[in-house]
């Protein structure tokens, strides 16, 4: 039986995506999106780092280490600043998340695994997915799959796991519907 609007706006259900860096969790939730987009919306991250690609200002709201801390004074973000990771700040502005639910859609998300208690403690419902990757090469530095591995040793136990096998030209697609799969049995 479909949810309505309402159902989904007092959840407070997001869809957490978690896994090392690379590992082809932006790519999933990019796919659930373009499939889904009447049903999930981005849980958009604010942080320090420079963009990357021009398509990541869908994802992230880029700001100055000063804008970042006038955001934190004024209580606006989530994880109250806990979230630092290689070198740069990250967090979630409040109002933008409850955005998503007074729209009645559902949140989805990456997420660092020590983020997700703070969700869960401010009253969101996270199922963490996390996506594991096997085959083809690991481009990470040293540091950043220490940082990684560490992450992964230290958080939650994850609701489901997928896995994104690069050296299979149709593992994407294999993890895509995997999340697929998860969304529908949650949503």
């Amino acid at each position: 039986m479909p949810h309505s609007k309402e159902h989904f706006s007092m959840r407070k259900l997001i869809f957490a995506f978690i896994g090392p860096s690379g590992c082809g969790k932006t790519s999933i939730i990019e796919a659930l999106l373009e499939k889904y987009g009447h049903r999930l919306s981005f849980v958009k991250t604010v942080t320090t780092r420079p963009p990357r690609s021009p398509k990541e200002h869908a994802l992230y709201t880029f700001v100055s280490t000063m804008e970042f801390m006038d955001l934190l004074a004024d209580k606006r973000l989530l994880q109250n600043g806990k979230a630092f990771y290689a070198e740069n700040w990250y967090d979630n502005d409040r109002a933008d998340i409850d955005t998503i639910f007074a729209a009645g859609k559902i949140g989805i998300c990456a997420l660092l695994e020590n983020s997700i208690a703070t969700f869960r403690e401010a009253g969101y419902e996270v199922v963490t997915i996390r996506v594991r990757p096997i085959g083809g090469h690991d481009g990470r530095t040293e540091a950043r799959r220490i940082a990684d591995e560490e992450r992964e040793r230290n958080g939650p136990t994850p609701d489901a796991v997928i896995e994104n096998d690069f050296s299979d030209p149709h593992g994407l697609v294999r993890a895509v519907n995997g999340a697929e799969a998860i969304v529908r049995r949650y949503a």
